[in-house]
């Protein structure tokens, strides 16, 4: 005689979780049959089917002896959808039909098989971001100031608050160091790393161990924004990078510092933080002693110096240098020579040197160039205010796809829920559209930080500091070439010239 069957696990005990007697007993209401057998596995995770008494049920049902399984959730038997389909399979293959109470639905009706079917898409969709939700939890957990962890930055020893919370101390003598090092670079011109520690050392400033610091050392100290007052312009400068925030924009008052945290890709060069969107930032519950544009004036000169330690020649294509790319191979145009004119020869080192290229430069006039090149740069500079509207009405335009994304998704759950739907198409057409609605999102993002990212580099340049907002004009042919090269590396991402002299710009933002 067929009998019925209850399945319980528990994975590990927690005051809001369901106790495995918990389980049995409410499956036990459920039940037709007095004294169902029951099978339990405690400890074990749901995340395959490597459990005792799972493979002891499904013993018992290959045998015919069971007629129903009860479960008091569907994830209690499995939390993936492949395992949770070959077990149901086998269930189906052998005339079992399965129960999950809390769910309130059965297989042996249409709506309960279609049911199952949704709630198993979504068991598994929560089965594949669980690891992500636990490490969410712990950037969760430090939203309300609290230290993150680890040694303390220099400047600062790790301590508590009254109500036990992980702060930092302040180490004055440290933080004088800090000050007078943002201060000092940012406002010395040609003032190296190198020559600031000496300085330091000089005027009595030593590391944690007495000794004198280095050009990295020091470098890292003011990559850290935990000295900076995380106000609303040091918020743009972030959005501009794509690192993700823990706090809301309106957080952002400047009252506390920031971290970082999440390590960075790679080691510790400067160019590693061109892109932070692996990182996350959060407010700190002490204050900033570094203002937040003297902040992004640093990070911009020691961006600078880094580029500078890799390309340290000057070179006669003036703000042109290293962004002129031959049509034909890709390699960047250099000038080998000057005519009786002082007017600079192009060359590409494809042709010149690795002999792959067969393009000729001789009869580009640079100067010409120059100009024309010039001219563009100008009339995008006279257009950000009018890129900036058309942006706007673009995330228009994607918010709405998004809402009607949105509803797709709605009546796609409807659907499966009258049975319309297998469990594969359901996925699918899930997948489908939220990777779609993620695209989108991320487009709205890079839409809003562009302008942002121009007016905030603008503003915080220590070389452009001719501007002071959106509403000032910038004649580009009246800037000088140190001004005119930060502008270019800024705007332009590449220029791709033809031996004809023709070229197109390809614009950074």
């Amino acid at each position: 005689m067929r009998q019925e069957a209850i399945y319980a696990r528990q994975s590990v005990d927690k005051k809001d979780s369901v106790s495995i007697e918990a389980q049995i007993e409410q499956c036990r209401a459920l039940a037709k049959t007095q004294e169902p057998l029951v099978f339990q596995d405690k400890g074990f995770s749901g995340k395959n089917t490597e459990r005792p008494d799972l493979k002891r049920l499904f013993e018992a049902i290959r045998a015919g002896r069971i007629s129903t399984v009860y479960v008091y959730k569907l994830d209690r038997i499995s939390r993936n959808i492949v395992d949770f389909n070959q077990l149901y399979q086998t269930m189906e293959a052998y005339g079992t039909e399965f129960v999950s109470v809390n769910e309130k639905f059965d297989t042996s009706s249409v709506m309960g098989r279609a049911m199952m079917q949704i709630i198993a898409v979504f068991a598994q969709m929560e089965r594949e971001t669980i690891q992500q939700r636990v490490k969410d939890n712990y950037y969760y957990r430090i939203t309300d100031g609290r230290w993150a962890g680890g040694p303390a930055p220099y400047g600062y020893k790790n301590a508590r608050t009254e109500n036990n919370v992980p702060t930092l101390k302040p180490v004055p003598e440290e933080l004088n160091l800090v000050r007078a090092a943002f201060s000092l670079y940012d406002g010395t011109a040609h003032l190296s790393l190198a020559s600031l520690c000496t300085w330091l050392y000089n005027q009595g400033y030593r590391t944690r161990k007495g000794g004198k610091f280095v050009s990295c050392t020091l470098s890292r100290i003011m990559q850290n924004p935990v000295y900076v007052q995380a106000d609303q312009k040091l918020y743009k400068y972030f959005q501009t990078k794509k690192i993700k925030f823990l706090n809301e924009q309106e957080e952002w008052d400047g009252s506390t510092s920031c971290c970082i945290v999440a390590k960075k890709k790679g080691n510790s060069s400067l160019s590693k933080y061109e892109d932070m969107k692996e990182q996350s930032v959060y407010l700190t519950n002490i204050p900033g002693i570094v203002p937040s544009h003297l902040y992004i004036s640093v990070q911009s000169r020691l961006k600078k110096n880094e580029q500078f330690k890799r390309a340290n020649s000057p070179s006669a294509l003036e703000e042109l240098a290293g962004k002129l790319k031959c049509a034909s191979c890709g390699h960047t145009i250099k000038s080998y020579s000057q005519s009786t004119n002082m007017r600079p020869y192009l060359s590409c080192p494809g042709r010149a040197t690795h002999k792959i290229c067969g393009e000729s430069y001789r009869k580009v006039n640079f100067e010409t160039l120059q100009e024309q090149i010039g001219r563009e740069i100008q009339g995008y500079l006279d257009s950000i205010e009018g890129r900036e509207r058309q942006k706007q009405e673009e995330n228009r335009k994607l918010e709405t796809r998004k809402e009607e994304l949105k509803k797709e998704l709605d009546n796609l759950i409807a659907l499966a829920a009258k049975g319309g739907l297998t469990a594969e198409v359901l996925q699918a057409a899930i997948e489908e559209r939220q990777t779609e609605i993620n695209g989108i999102e991320l487009k709205v993002q890079m839409n809003t930080s562009a302008v942002d990212f121009l007016k905030v580099n603008l503003e915080n340049n220590s070389e452009l500091n001719f501007y002071h907002g959106p509403q000032e004009h910038i004649e580009y042919g009246l800037l000088l070439m140190e001004q005119k090269k930060e502008l270019v590396k800024l705007l332009i991402e590449k220029i791709t010239l033809h031996s004809d002299g023709a070229y197109e710009i390809e614009w950074s933002l």
